[in-house]
């Protein structure tokens, strides 16, 4: 079994080393992330205000996935590739909307954070109460029965506040910090 667990080690550390060679670094050593704006619509959201200007979805998802194979402690830069000169405005409000996008995604993994946690001690006193009326049952009274169930319930309370307190924090916290990191990338725009 660790003979399995060290392989897969192994071959996930040549993945990143592989990945990384293929990705070219400014002179910072940040990973550049290209993005190609055929003109400023592609950028902000239909939707939104010109006061307050939201990031597209759909460049929102491309950038993301852009960036979802780059090692978590690698920084990155974006360059943005125009076929015409982009104006100062659209420049601006490209970094308004892509700083207050992935800002607004850290706050809300925060917040998912907090409810996570006020779950852990929740479910965990849940757990510990029903185990504890399975052994008060189990020593007090012969009905075993209902001592399982009550153990059962108890260790399901217990496990489901284990993984949201070791595994899923640990996925949000990856989450957070990868918006943390778009949120904060060096943005350069060039013309073709």
């Amino acid at each position: 079994m660790f003979k399995n667990i060290r392989t897969l080690h192994k071959i996930t550390k040549d993945d990143n080393k592989k990945a990384l060679e293929n990705m070219t670094l400014n002179d910072d050593q940040e990973v550049i992330v290209p993005l190609t704006l055929s003109n400023e619509s592609n950028i902000i959201s239909p939707f939104s205000i010109k006061e307050n200007p939201i990031l597209d979805e759909s460049l929102s998802n491309f950038i993301e996935e852009q960036t979802h194979f780059i090692p978590i402690r690698q920084k990155i830069a974006f360059e943005i590739q125009s076929d015409e000169e982009l104006s100062d405005e659209v420049k601006a409000q490209f970094l308004s909307s892509l700083s207050k996008h992935y800002h607004h995604r850290s706050i809300a993994i925060a917040q998912e954070k907090i409810i996570n946690q006020r779950n852990v001690l929740i479910f965990l006193l849940i757990g510990i109460v029903f185990l504890g009326f399975a052994f008060f049952i189990s020593a007090f009274y012969t009905n075993q029965i209902l001592s399982e169930i009550l153990m059962i319930i108890g260790w399901v309370f217990v496990w489901e506040a284990t993984d949201l307190f070791f595994i899923e924090r640990g996925i949000l916290n990856k989450k957070q910090i990868k918006y943390h990191r778009i949120q904060t990338a060096k943005v350069t725009f060039k013309k073709k």
